[in-house]
């Protein structure tokens, strides 16, 4: 849903030949504000669960992973 907001609003923006309003801006930065929670919850959810997942691949005897490997690459 959020991201069907930030679509709109984009859409809105674009679809204007005026600069945006400042209501514009106002609903970019409240939605703004909003993706910044769900992206940190996200980023807590992927560490806890790669934890998790990382125990049990030590307990195969598997390597874990390296989770600044993966976003680094």
């Amino acid at each position: 849903m959020l991201n069907n907001k930030i679509a709109a609003l984009l859409n809105l923006v674009e679809g204007s030949e005026r600069r945006p309003t400042a209501q514009s801006y106002s609903v970019f930065e409240m939605l703004s504000g909003q993706l910044e929670g769900e992206l940190e919850q996200m980023n807590l959810g992927i560490v806890q669960d790669l934890a998790r997942l990382n125990e049990l691949l030590r307990q195969l005897g598997l390597d874990p992973i390296d989770l600044t490997r993966l976003i680094t690459e």
